[in-house]
């Protein structure tokens, strides 16, 4: 939602545009990939888009033209866990079990080519990303108690505090943490003052948590009939991937299988209250303890789902997704909205939690619409 606001803010003249990302590697977020030092790569977060709204239509074509999307073809379906049967997506029947994200409804997937960089690099030097940010204070110097911008942005960057970014003319939230205390995104304006109450919809948003098990195994140890399938009948996983048949596959010196298995919101709920990810306040490292047994509790229903029981991975790996899918009651959402704009403060928020569902193509939806307002607003 971010770079997409970006883009489209500069796609209208607009200059001296920054990003604030707490990405460290890479801009994206959830819709980032996992590179490892040995050479292993995993779509360990957004799996696929579905563009199908008109308004996007044209922008994905672009970004598809530029290599920034990569359609998406292969063995997809449903899996039945309880029988181990795979049926095939074009077997589905519309409407019926639309699948993990509306993966098995009739239209075009996609997957991420590096969209969020190609926005990033189309649109230098007019917006200019700093990564590894995390902005936890804005300060009004206008208005009645600094109640209006100008605004300074405060935080840290690659963990140094008290780092000041620069005074701003409006502010864009894309991040719903940015409302959660405790949260690595939280964020306070003039000191004390919480983004919920000036937003009530993030007070009103509820988090869906997923984890992400990553798992290679030596070429041929896993025989696998399905190049990604939505998945039904399991406690453990709603998604699974086979990344070699993704277009976007870029393992490097390394010759192996490679899978992304995605829980079921039960089983991330049910893990998390055995290893809670935050404590006093205080959201918990994703360190190697922490997830060693979210790990080993993952790969063992892995295993069975895929019958390669006795095989010895490569590579595994667990990934909290703390933030993966949201949902909100709130009235802006029964009011068609997709971003939420304080005109007096020139204060906006986007992404896929300002919408109805939590998905790809509402986040891109979401920033498109927060640009195209504060553009009505800024000189």
């Amino acid at each position: 939602a971010g770079m997409v606001a970006a883009d489209a803010l500069a796609s209208r003249g607009f200059e001296d545009l920054h990003v604030f990302d707490m990405g460290r590697r890479a801009t994206g977020g959830r819709a980032s990939v996992r590179r490892t030092q040995e050479g292993y790569f995993f779509n360990h977060g957004l799996q696929f888009l579905r563009l199908d709204s008109p308004k996007v239509s044209s922008l994905a074509a672009e970004w598809e033209r530029a290599g920034a999307l990569m359609e998406w073809t292969g063995r997809h379906g449903r899996l039945d866990a309880s029988t181990g049967n795979f049926a095939p997506r074009s077997d589905c029947e519309p409407g019926a079990h639309p699948g993990f994200c509306s993966f098995l409804e009739p239209g075009k997937l996609y997957v991420n080519g590096g969209l969020t960089e190609h926005l990033r690099r189309k649109n230098e030097p007019g917006v200019r990303v700093e990564l590894g940010c995390k902005v936890s204070a804005i300060d009004g110097s206008g208005g009645e108690g600094g109640a209006a911008g100008p605004w300074r942005l405060r935080g840290s960057k690659f963990g140094e505090p008290v780092h000041t970014f620069g005074d701003f003319d409006a502010v864009v939230f894309t991040d719903a943490m940015a409302g959660r205390k405790g949260s690595p995104g939280h964020v306070l304006l003039n000191g004390e003052v919480e983004l919920g109450s000036l937003f009530p919809v993030l007070d009103e948003v509820r988090v869906k948590p997923v984890f992400s098990l990553m798992v290679a195994y030596a070429r041929g140890d896993v025989s696998c009939d399905f190049d990604a399938a939505s998945v039904v009948g399991s406690e453990a996983f709603q998604f699974v991937s086979a990344e070699n048949a993704k277009p976007n596959y870029d393992a490097v010196g390394v010759d192996c299988d490679s899978f992304v298995a995605l829980s079921t919101f039960e089983r991330a709920e049910d893990l998390l209250e055995r290893h809670p990810q935050q404590k006093n306040f205080k959201f918990v490292e994703q360190t190697k303890d922490y997830l060693d047994p979210i790990q080993a509790d993952l790969l063992a229903n892995f295993e069975s789902l895929l019958g390669c029981e006795g095989k010895v991975p490569v590579y595994a790996k667990a990934q909290r997704w703390g933030g993966a899918f949201y949902s909100s009651g709130g009235g802006g959402v029964s009011r068609g909205l997709k971003s939420y704009v304080d005109e007096g403060r020139m204060i906006a928020l986007c992404g896929d939690y300002c919408c109805e569902t939590s998905t790809a193509e509402n986040a891109v939806l979401s920033g498109l619409d927060a640009a195209e307002r504060l553009a009505g607003m800024l000189p």
